[in-house]
């Protein structure tokens, strides 16, 4: 028998205790993002415009502000429990008063003064925007959260919106919009960039992230719903890698983001993911105990944090002491793979399911026991084949030709 085990090659897979995650009080239902700056402070859009915020830790919410339902409300970025921007009317708003009051900083579709950008990027000592100018992209910075602006470098082409991050304020990349093989590297702070041409990049549809790791390394990955490849792009050189979480390229990242000096992904079925090198390749999985999409994570510290699964919230204060345990291996046998119509599950436990999902994360089909299965019916390509034992959970990657 075939026996498939939670450690392959350098990546680490670990699964923890579900009761450390807690729903809060009146069980709320959000649609929206989070921003979780303080151990006291939180907060999450909801889905007509309202921002609400926690002072306990994601226990208890309230509404201290109303954009309006048709704000477009989104993008809560806090840099402590006062200081704070969100994107709503297509502009940009700040608070330094945890939410009492906003100004308008940039021009948006109530008041046009000011230079037109809709979208910030907050970096460690400085906040980036950019804007359309005739025809290029004017990328600007701020010392003092958007009082005052000074102009960066001017790029050769126009978008909406664009992707954009930094690493320490100075090494910086910028995917081209237009030429999904080419972007934009800086080692300045984007007062200056370097254009770097890459062949086997590919191009992210329905909404692309990036991520800076480090001064050398990027993530390029999609938000939930798009389609397209989770990859680690080495910035100078163009060089691009898949970014595999679970040790089968399957999961897709959908939320992405440096917590308390770590990299950690979410991914579907409630797992996320710590990286432990400094090269996104090897990877703890971890689990809130809630079977959807992570679509928002945030740790105030490694202890505190809060997740929005599905449209469910749930929030932990002591993560960080959440016992791990390896999981036991499953004895299973799956033959032919790659298969052509017929697939063969073998296992000594009579309880043992199966479960079929393809690369978008999706339930395609459920097999209850073990035997032949016909499945002609499925596309070909890659598969992520779940064993469940009635205790455990095991996965791995069938093909269909």
């Amino acid at each position: 028998m075939k026996k498939i085990y939670n450690i392959l090659g350098c990546l680490l897979l670990t699964t923890l205790s579900f009761g450390q995650w807690q729903v809060p009080a009146g069980n709320p239902y959000f649609y929206g993002e989070l921003s979780y700056p303080a151990i006291d402070t939180a907060y999450i859009t909801g889905t007509t415009g309202e921002l609400y915020q926690s002072l306990d830790g994601g226990e208890n919410w309230s509404i201290i502000q109303q954009f309006g339902g048709f704000s477009s409300l989104h993008k809560p970025q806090f840099i402590n429990g006062k200081l704070g921007f969100v994107n709503a009317n297509g502009g940009v708003y700040r608070t330094s008063d945890a939410g009492v009051t906003w100004d308008t900083i940039s021009a948006d579709w109530i008041n046009q003064t000011g230079l037109p950008f809709n979208d910030i990027v907050i970096g460690d000592d400085y906040v980036y925007a950019y804007y359309q100018d005739n025809g290029a992209m004017q990328i600007i910075r701020s010392a003092d959260y958007g009082d005052t602006w000074t102009n960066l470098v001017l790029l050769p082409f126009t978008a909406y919106t664009m992707t954009l991050d930094l690493w320490e304020d100075t090494y910086g990349l910028i995917l081209d919009p237009n030429y999904h093989e080419k972007y934009y590297y800086s080692t300045d702070g984007f007062v200056t960039v370097d254009t770097v041409f890459t062949q086997n990049f590919q191009e992210v549809i329905g909404g692309g992230r990036l991520e800076m790791v480090n001064s050398a390394l990027a993530v390029n990955y999609r938000q939930f719903g798009g389609t397209g490849p989770s990859q680690r792009i080495q910035a100078s050189s163009g060089y691009v890698y898949d970014l595999n979480l679970d040790g089968f390229n399957v999961l897709p990242v959908i939320d992405l983001d440096q917590q308390f000096g770590k990299l950690i992904a979410s991914s579907y079925y409630g797992k996320y993911f710590i990286c432990i090198n400094t090269h996104a390749t090897q990877w703890i999985e971890y689990n809130v105990g809630v079977d959807a999409p992570i679509y928002n994570m945030d740790f105030a510290d490694e202890d505190h944090a809060i997740a929005l699964v599905g449209n469910e919230l749930r929030y932990t204060k002591n993560a960080s002491t959440l016992g791990t345990t390896f999981q036991e291996e499953i004895d299973f046998k799956v033959y032919p793979n790659p298969f052509e119509s017929v697939l063969n599950l073998d296992s000594e436990n009579k309880d043992a399911s199966f479960r079929l999902y393809d690369v978008q994360g999706n339930l395609v089909h459920t097999m209850n026991t073990s035997g032949q299965h016909n499945l002609d019916f499925l596309h070909s390509g890659v598969y992520l084949l779940e064993i469940r034992d009635g205790v455990q959970k095991n996965y791995q990657k069938v093909i269909k030709k």
